[in-house]
């Protein structure tokens, strides 16, 4: 997402009032349904603050949601890596050449399953705060 919000407001600026709100009421129910644990919010976290300065009160708990998930999901990483590693040493497969592609796996898959619906159940109360 590569928007300038200041130039999104000058623009709209030159609407007529009712038209504008309307606009930014639907820009900033995008942005806030564009939030994702995965993923920097950083830009549509700018765009909320611009356009709805006074719906910003979720954006900190938000930041700390997903500082959160991302901890949580680095720690099913690390677990994922360390199970796939054992799994191929009992084949005879080792050695520090040896990488797993965690992020493929169907155990890092079942690991993030295990926790992700909790958090993103948790993101869409704030997000409905935003909205």
């Amino acid at each position: 997402m590569d928007l300038h919000f200041r130039e999104v407001e000058k623009e709209l600026g030159k609407c007529p009032a009712e038209l504008r709100r309307q606009l930014e009421k639907i820009m900033v129910r995008d942005l806030a349904e564009a939030l994702d644990l995965d993923r920097d919010n950083g830009l549509v976290f700018q765009g909320i603050q611009i356009l709805a300065p006074d719906k910003t009160g979720a954006i900190p708990k938000i930041k700390e949601l997903a500082k959160e998930y991302q901890e949580q999901s680095a720690e099913a990483r690390r677990t994922t890596a360390e199970v796939l590693r054992a799994k191929w040493a009992n084949l005879g497969i080792s050695g520090s050449a040896v990488v797993p592609k965690v992020a493929e796996s169907s155990e890092y898959a079942a690991a993030l399953k295990a926790f992700r619906s909790s958090y993103e159940a948790r993101l869409q109360v704030l997000k409905d705060q935003i909205r």
